[in-house]
């Protein structure tokens, strides 16, 4: 065989195995090569396993698949609506939540705990003016005793309070030294 004999051969068999119809001096070829002939002897008999094509649809098929594929799409549309609002609803009911004022629903516990610690409930109350907000010295030493440990800190403070008393004194020298 030659290389143009392969060619042809690789060519017709392609033409073969995709369906296509061949030319009159393509079907000369398939008489006289074993290969080309075999190959399409397969395809013809696998070609006789396959079902009929050109059958008709039943009455009524595509209608029905078309609206089978609308009803899939609204339920989907419909879970993705329901799903989104009920995403919203619970935000909103977060964003609800957080901004309640201290004195109201959820955060009045903060108050009865500090009121049974001790400290009165000013500091967890919720007022117009700031300043009734803020705690008084007697809360915050009453809050801060069991953490502080005075003598840990005023040990390293003595140097700097040296310096403020000296600052003081010069002050008070009118004619003081520099």
């Amino acid at each position: 065989m030659s290389a143009s004999r392969d060619l042809r051969c690789e060519r017709i068999q392609e033409a073969i195995a995709a369906g296509e119809t061949l030319f009159a001096a393509d079907a000369d070829h398939l008489k006289s090569c074993i290969d080309c002939g075999g190959i399409a002897e397969a395809a013809r008999r696998a070609g006789e396993l396959l079902p009929d094509r050109s059958a008709e649809l039943a009455q009524g098929f595509r209608a029905r698949l078309l609206v089978g594929g609308r009803a899939r799409n609204a339920a989907r549309t419909r879970r993705r609506h329901v799903t989104v609002g009920l995403g919203a609803a619970a935000a909103l009911g977060a964003a609800l939540w957080m901004a309640m004022p201290l004195g109201s629903g959820h955060r009045t516990g903060g108050a009865r705990a500090a009121a049974a610690d001790g400290v009165s409930a000013s500091a967890a109350r919720s007022a117009g003016d700031p300043a009734e907000v803020l705690p008084s010295q007697r809360e915050l030493d009453a809050l801060l005793a069991p953490a502080a440990r005075w003598d840990f800190v005023e040990e390293p403070l003595a140097p700097y309070r040296m310096l403020a008393e000296s600052m003081e004194a010069s002050d008070r020298d009118p004619g003081g030294s520099p």
